[in-house]
């Protein structure tokens, strides 16, 4: 299958950047004609800052098509025949946790758990958590592909696990800890992790690439809900 060309690939990205942020902005305008009005003030800003949100993530994810993907299916195709099994279940996870601390959600949400901790819990310490949270869980992930083991096998005791936390820590930290799954899965790791992982599976002689990669976003979301919930259970 031929790759689309730069200009192709523009007009993709973007379509699909309107199609995320157009339903947000229509729903604001609504609510501002009906039961909430903004101000005239209020909606000039919204409206400039969605331009603005839609430009700079349609850079930011051209770009990752550009470089980040290719990176990732290419290592992916290189490291087994160089490393071995082990080495490049080592590799994966290391490159896995270096996108979750490169990720700029990953801070934001650091932040608003030191403000909501009221500064108890360090934002160095909440960031570490959810990278060795999504570490494990991409381990698991290239575990389960190399095995061939079910994906409820692991994602039902984890989910079990997640409401069992839950039910023991703190409201605060229990809507934390659902929103760091979401962050850690955002623009930078998701299509970084399923390109490499994509490029690895495609020489460990799975036929299936696809049915491989299924679910791995999955098992990459619940690593930082179990993070959070772990530190909110040792902070409580």
């Amino acid at each position: 299958m031929a790759k689309p060309n730069g200009r192709n690939l523009a007009l993709s990205v973007g379509r699909e950047v309107t199609a995320a942020v157009s339903p947000i902005v229509a729903i604001v305008l609504i609510l501002h004609l009906t039961v909430a009005p903004l101000g005239l003030d209020g909606l000039l800003r919204f409206l400039g800052g969605s331009v603005l949100v839609t430009l700079g993530l349609g850079l930011f994810l051209l770009g990752v098509n550009v470089s980040v993907v290719p990176l990732g299916e290419r290592v992916g195709a290189e490291l087994p025949a160089r490393l071995g099994t082990a080495g490049v279940f080592g590799i994966f996870v290391l490159f896995t946790v270096v996108a979750t601390l490169a990720d700029p959600n990953v801070q934001v949400l650091a932040a608003l758990v030191d403000t909501v901790s009221e500064g108890s819990i360090s934002p160095l310490r909440l960031v570490l958590f959810l990278a060795a949270g999504v570490g494990i869980y991409t381990l698991l992930s290239l575990l389960r592909v190399f095995f061939q083991i079910p994906l409820g096998w692991i994602l039902v005791p984890s989910y079990a696990l997640a409401f069992l936390l839950g039910a023991l820590v703190d409201a605060r930290f229990l809507s934390l800890a659902f929103d760091a799954g979401g962050v850690t899965t955002g623009p930078l790791i998701v299509p970084f992790v399923m390109a490499l992982n994509v490029g690895i599976v495609s020489v460990l002689g799975v036929r299936d690439r696809v049915s491989a990669s299924f679910g791995l976003v999955a098992m990459v979301f619940i690593g930082p809900i179990l993070a959070v919930l772990l530190l909110g259970l040792l902070y409580s």
